[in-house]
């Protein structure tokens, strides 16, 4: 569904124990990150569930079998992605207001976006423009943002995920909730390494709708 609103996404592959997930790194040819899919873990990596730049067949196992010890009946499968690129790492996302209808949140991602909180807002349908402000409307963004920044982040695929995103929001009102985080931001473009979605029945009364027959 990301793909088909040409959002940059990592390709993984979800498989089910330690012997695949050392089969799928022996055809990926390089380095990769193991991440697990457990029930009722929202943030893999704060919850101990994400090991990266593995790149032996042993450490792909050994952290297969510390997930299966860690999350138990849980363990719903394993993740095995190629590794990407370093990169500031942000959050591009969607939540759902009762009254205003769809949300579009850009801030800080990473393992600290839930404590640091650092977001901004705007309704959907978004424009460029609303996205360039967005840019700079979180307390990291002026310093990420910043042309003189070393390593540079590429301001324009940032905006372009935002108003990705945001189409997304707008055309497809049972996307309640949605995460891209983090988006891997560098000097020659971005990509979200990993997504969460929640899906629910789009609410009967549109709020767009009501607001105009007020």
């Amino acid at each position: 569904m990301l793909e088909a609103f040409r959002l940059p996404i990592l390709r993984g592959v979800v498989v089910d124990g330690s012997d695949d997930a050392v089969a799928r790194f022996s055809r990926t040819g390089g380095p990769v990150a193991l991440k697990a899919v457990a029930d009722g873990v929202l943030h893999k990596a704060a919850a101990g569930g994400v090991r990266l730049g593995l790149g032996s067949a042993d450490a792909v196992r050994q952290a297969a079998e510390e997930f299966v010890d860690r999350f138990g009946a849980r363990l719903r499968g394993l993740l095995v992605q190629p590794m990407a690129s370093a990169g500031a790492e942000l959050l591009v996302g969607v939540t759902s207001d009762a009254v205003f209808g769809p949300l579009v949140a850009v801030g800080l991602g990473g393992t600290v976006t839930d404590l640091a909180l650092d977001r901004t807002h705007r309704l959907v349908p978004l424009s460029d423009a609303d996205a360039e402000e967005m840019l700079g409307e979180f307390r990291a963004g002026e310093k990420l943002f910043d042309p003189g920044r070393v390593p540079a982040v590429d301001r324009p695929a940032v905006r372009e995920v935002i108003v990705r995103v945001a189409r997304l929001a707008e055309l497809l009102p049972e996307v309640v909730e949605l995460d891209l985080n983090p988006v891997l931001a560098g000097p020659d473009g971005c990509v979200a390494v990993d997504a969460r979605i929640r899906v629910a029945p789009p609410p009967t009364d549109d709020p767009a709708l009501r607001a105009l027959r007020i």
